[in-house]
């Protein structure tokens, strides 16, 4: 008996050494008098059993499919007496990939937490959450504690980012009854994402055959060619009736598809406006961009010209009257066009100049109205009025550059264009401004260009510097021309 109460005074390190795993064996005598052991303390913890311990580095087990980020970080639970290695895997590479396939930890380094950064995958499929694992193999080590010891797998949520949509790009085209360059216009479909089956458009007609017609009458996309943009090509029409210029759409029918999100989806119209061949007064541009206290060269033009031209030779002089309706803010230098039988065919310019007024404008645009023609034959004829868009200076907004040249897919070369704030902010105030390469449809995917960056953060210490925003040509292998699109500073 007094033997065992030796081997009881000893229990706490007997019974650390058990739980610790040591591997020591055989069996303990223990009394049916348990009562002994109230006052036996036990210092082992799970804590110190051979194990693999795996946790987010943000607390949280879900990642954004769009490139999104999440760290898990693992690390031994106990010191082993050998190296010890296991692969990690991710259960779906088409959602998420991982920085690394296994991992090693030493007797050194085991209570050193290792890092593996999962990124979510874009699959461009509105596919909804999945629900994935970080998977691991088991453990490979010359100790045999940790020997074939499984490793739970990571439950981890991957976020879906897209939506079932269908682009039509643009919206409003404008031909010309005329032979020419300018007879037919163009506009284009893709869709937004990977459909499960074949999309359609069965029908895409226009709503007047007497003033244009489309070149397709359907359109389908498949898994394969989803991401490729589709080209509508509008064709006008010489009705060969004096009818001056006419509006009509082209009209596109709701898609079809056994994918639902794809099915029953609204599209377009397209407005077309058709100038007339006959005997008509040709303005153009009938838009126009000015910048308040612009230089014409790099931060915008503060005046441009717009162009007035009789379609057909006048009986004798034609005049037409222009006047800015708000000359507070845009003026003209010619207040009459007269047309001859001689000069007819050549444009006439006018120049329409922003003015500079220390005044925090309205964003309206002004009117550049051209009055009603006066003899010729062309008597009571109503050319187009100019609209002209004024980037006022004054007030809180940004001012945005010029590019610097063009970019060129051969040899890569890049542009660059600067943007600062017109004013400052506000003391403490952030202004952010997101930049989108994507946004014009012809630039879909990056295929003709990028940006170097994604956003440009402004202060009240920073707003009048200029911050440079580089653009990257991309080689698309395609002999698809030149090809112009726009890249979108967001409000912000």
């Amino acid at each position: 008996m007094k033997n065992m109460i030796k081997k009881l005074t000893i229990l706490p390190v007997i019974a650390a050494a058990l739980i610790a795993g040591t591997g020591c064996s055989g069996m303990l005598d223990i009394p049916a008098t348990l009562p002994l052991l109230k006052n036996v303390l036990f210092i082992s913890s799970l804590a110190s059993r051979p194990g693999v311990t795996t946790v987010s580095g943000s607390g949280a087990y879900f990642v954004s499919e769009n490139n999104g980020i999440l760290y898990i970080n693992v690390v031994l639970n106990a010191s082993p007496e050998e190296d010890v290695t296991f692969t990690t895997a991710s259960s779906d590479l088409t959602e998420a990939d991982l920085s690394t396939t296994d991992l090693t930890f030493t007797p050194d380094n085991w209570n050193v937490p290792q890092t593996i950064q999962v990124t979510g995958v874009d699959d461009y499929i509105p596919d909804g959450n999945i629900d994935i694992h970080l998977v691991f193999g088991s453990v490979v080590s010359g100790d045999p504690r940790y020997n074939g010891l499984p490793i739970a797998s990571v439950p981890i949520l991957v976020l879906d980012d897209e939506t079932y949509s269908i682009v039509v790009s643009p919206l409003s085209l404008e031909t010309t009854e005329a032979a020419g360059t300018s007879h037919t216009a163009t506009f284009y479909v893709a869709l937004s994402t990977e459909p499960l089956f074949n999309v359609s458009i069965p029908s895409i007609a226009s709503s007047d055959f007497s003033e244009g017609i489309p070149d397709q009458g359907s359109l389908i996309f498949t898994p394969a060619n989803w991401d490729t943009p589709q080209a509508v090509t509008v064709s006008a029409v010489d009705d060969g009736v004096e009818d001056g210029t006419q509006t009509y759409s082209i009209e596109l029918d709701p898609s079809e598809s056994l994918d639902v999100g794809y099915d029953g989806l609204t599209l377009g119209p397209v407005s077309v406006t058709n100038l007339d061949a006959q005997a008509s007064i040709v303005v153009s541009p009938l838009t126009m961009n000015l910048v308040e206290g612009g230089d014409n060269v790099e931060w915008g033009d503060y005046y441009d010209d717009f162009s007035v031209v009789l379609s057909s030779a006048p009986s004798g002089d034609v005049t037409i009257g222009v006047t800015s309706e708000n000359t507070a803010r845009a003026t003209v230098n010619r207040s009459l066009l007269t047309f001859t039988i001689l000069n007819w065919d050549t444009p006439q310019l006018v120049r329409v100049t922003a003015v500079e007024n220390g005044i925090e404008d309205i964003s309206d645009p002004v009117m550049i109205d051209l009055g009603t023609a006066s003899g010729g034959g062309y008597d009571g004829k109503e050319p187009s009025d100019v609209r002209v868009y004024i980037e006022d200076n004054d007030g809180a907004g940004i001012r945005v550059s010029r590019m610097s040249r063009e970019t060129r897919e051969a040899g890569l070369q890049n542009a660059t264009f600067r943007v600062r704030l017109n004013k400052q902010p506000s003391m403490g105030t952030t202004v952010t401004i997101p930049i989108h390469d994507t946004y014009d449809i012809k630039n879909y995917q990056n295929r003709e260009g990028f940006v170097d960056k994604t956003h440009l953060t402004f202060n009240d210490a920073n707003w009048s510097t200029e911050q440079v925003v580089t653009v990257t040509p991309a080689k698309d292998y395609e002999m698809d021309g030149d090809v112009q699109y726009i890249i979108a500073l967001l409000p912000s």
